[in-house]
């Protein structure tokens, strides 16, 4: 099953007014870009995370897998 979250961060005011501004300038989404960069940030960083879910000792790590 593919279920979708939200997610909400707190950043300042000029930096979302300036992320938003460059998102429209390249004409793409806000949402978009964030997506992209969690898919490249868990591509390149999430095998070690999931790795070391298998070797935890605590056995609710590997059951809420």
């Amino acid at each position: 099953m593919n279920q979708e979250s939200g997610l909400r961060i707190r950043v300042q005011d000029t930096l979302r007014r300036d992320f938003i501004d460059t998102c429209k300038g390249r004409d793409t989404t806000a949402a978009q870009v964030l997506r992209a960069f969690m898919r490249s940030y868990v591509e390149e960083y999430g095998a070690s995370v999931r790795q070391g879910r298998l070797f935890s000792d605590d056995s609710s790590a590997v059951a809420a897998q």
